[in-house]
């Protein structure tokens, strides 16, 4: 089944999809959008078995990065923000600082005809880290 082709639309689109803690945003019928691995977390995550918590980036946003000019969509970072947030509380983790910092993986969707493999480590570039941290760019 082909995807449907992405407009460039961006305002008010929902680009992140947060799973664990005993909730899911998406489910397993999202493959489409969430790839499978997303769509497979989610579904594990709303069954009650033990998944680590995370959040899928939408395949949509891949599409929508080579529509804008290989620009994120605007409203991402914030999703993604937003998310980092969830986990940190869901998890008792930091993202980047604190005696117990956050292991974060990011992988290319799985399951959907077309990717962008190269991108996915984009969206958490290097940020520097509060000071007095000690930690290292994340």
């Amino acid at each position: 089944m082909a995807r449907k082709k992405s407009k460039a639309r961006t305002g008010g689109s929902k680009f992140v999809y947060f799973f664990g803690g005993g909730r899911t945003e998406g489910k397993a019928a999202m493959k489409e959008l969430l790839g499978g691995k997303g769509a497979n977390l989610a579904e594990m995550a709303s069954l009650g078995l033990p998944v680590p918590s995370g959040f899928t980036i939408t395949t949509e946003v891949c599409d929508l990065y080579y529509q804008l000019g290989r620009k994120y969509p605007a409203d991402l970072p914030r999703q993604v923000d937003a998310n980092i947030v969830k986990l940190e509380k869901t998890t008792g983790k930091t993202f980047g600082r604190g005696a117990n910092p956050a292991d974060f993986r990011a992988k290319p969707p799985e399951g959907v005809p077309k990717t962008s493999t190269g991108n996915v480590s984009e969206v958490f570039r290097p940020r520097r880290p509060p000071a007095g941290t000690g930690r290292g760019a994340y």
